[in-house]
Parts: C-alpha cells; sequence; structure tokens
C-alpha cells in the first residue's frame, strides 16, 4: 500500500511533456537531401538563372580604382602648391592676382597634372619611366633657378608655378638613389654656372 501511494504521488508531481510536432514525410524528405544536391536541382530547374546576381568586381577593375585613389591623393596637394607658389611669385614682384584669374589657371592645369600624375604612376616602375623623371626633375629644378636668377619678372610669374610643381612632383616619385642623384646634379649645374639658391 505504501509502495502504491509513493508511485501515485511521483505520478501526481510529474511535468506533462507535449509531444513534438509531426512534419509531414515531404519536409523529411527534403531535409534529408545534401545541400549540394539542392544546389544541383535549382539550377536544373532553372530558378537560379531568374534571379538577378551582381557580377563581380575585377583584379583590374579594382587596381584601376587604386590608381584612381593615388591620382587624387597626389594631385590635391601638388594643386594647393601650384596655387602657393603662382600667389607667393605675384605678390614678390608686387604683383596683385585676381581671384577669378587664378581660379582659370589652376582649372586649366589640373587636367594636365591629374593625367600626368596618373600615367607616371602607373608605369613608375618601369626604368624608361624613371630616367624621363629624372631628366625632368633636372631641367625642371635647373630651369626654375635660372628662371629666378636671369630672367624677368613676366617670366619668372609665369614659370615658377609650374615649374616647381613639376620639379616637386619629380623627384617625389624618383626612387631614392635617382632623386638624391638628381638634386645633387641640379645643385652642382647651379654652383657651376654660378646662380644664387636664394632670392
Amino acid at each position: 500500500m505504501a509502495a502504491k501511494k509513493k508511485k501515485t504521488t511521483a505520478a501526481d508531481g510529474a511535468i506533462p511533456l507535449a509531444r513534438p510536432p509531426q512534419y509531414s514525410t515531404s519536409e523529411n524528405a527534403v531535409d534529408d537531401i545534401p545541400d549540394d544536391e539542392k544546389l544541383r536541382l535549382l539550377s536544373q530547374s532553372g530558378l537560379l538563372s531568374k534571379i538577378p546576381q551582381k557580377e563581380p568586381v575585377t583584379e583590374a577593375a579594382l587596381d584601376f580604382l587604386d590608381e584612381l585613389f593615388f591620382t587624387a591623393t597626389y594631385a590635391i596637394p601638388m594643386t594647393f602648391l601650384y596655387f602657393c607658389m603662382d600667389v607667393l611669385i605675384h605678390h614678390q614682384y608686387a604683383q596683385q592676382l585676381p581671384f577669378r584669374e587664378e581660379a582659370i589657371k589652376v582649372a586649366t592645369n589640373v587636367p594636365f597634372l591629374s593625367v600626368f600624375i596618373f600615367y607616371s604612376n602607373r608605369h613608375k616602375t618601369s626604368r624608361l619611366v624613371q630616367l624621363a623623371l629624372f631628366m625632368m626633375s633636372v631641367v625642371c629644378g635647373t630651369r626654375l633657378i635660372w628662371t629666378l636668377n636671369k630672367e624677368g619678372w613676366r617670366t619668372a610669374m609665369q614659370e615658377a608655378a609650374p615649374l616647381t610643381t613639376l620639379w616637386t612632383y619629380t623627384v617625389m616619385q624618383l626612387d631614392l638613389i635617382p632623386c638624391g642623384v638628381s638634386v645633387a646634379t641640379v645643385f652642382g649645374i647651379v654652383k657651376f654656372l654660378g646662380l644664387r639658391l636664394q632670392l
């Protein structure tokens, strides 16, 4: 009797459990299919072709975007350098340049500068491009110092800003050893010609 009473108490205190939901056999069959088989069936049915898919970005497109970003990061400070040098050279000769004319000068020179930066950066590792940049840096540096020492004020105002911008950019794009050699070459030519480095 005591055993029977104990059994009844345990049954009364038990938590009623809910039965799990019964799935249809068709759903069980779909769940049992491997993923690669599902993909094969979907591709054979033609459903995947109806879904619009984004074209993957190619490596060439990413390289082009990197080149555009590099061009912008160099074109902006080079444009600002050109603007500052043009304002300073006019101020040195006590010439006031209206803002409208300065804006037109900068706007007409920026496209050329941007294209030059873009292509020189793209082929910067080429020996031929490095040689061309080296020659440009020597010519621009020597011509700039010659202009400021020997030419008249009108020529100096016309040439100082573009020469300074090109000289700065070409020196920055050169490898380390050609960069040092180009600056030393300009210094040697200036000393040989007896030009002053200060204004």
